[in-house]
């Protein structure tokens, strides 16, 4: 993975994504939420200038199965009130 001084040698702004699943199985498992920051170099530093978090709503009958919710510490009940 490049070094963020590479990157900021050849762009200005940065946007690193990240999401949280239920699992790793494509045909079955959710994405939970999805989370976004915005790094700038700022003073010759990169700085978070920007975030976004969202959880993301599970499909009927969905769950978040206990080790996931051990992992991200988000929970079944977490989605059906803020997804």
């Amino acid at each position: 993975m490049p070094k963020f001084e590479t990157l900021f040698s050849r762009y200005d702004r940065l946007v690193l994504f990240d999401t949280e699943t239920t699992g790793l199985a494509y045909n079955r498992d959710e994405i939970i939420e999805f989370a976004a920051v915005v790094l700038e170099k700022v003073d010759g530093t990169p700085q978070v200038v920007q975030e976004y978090d969202q959880l993301v709503a599970l499909s009927p009958g969905g769950f978040v199965p206990p080790k996931i919710q051990e992992l991200t510490g988000i929970s079944t009940q977490d989605l059906r009130e803020r997804g």
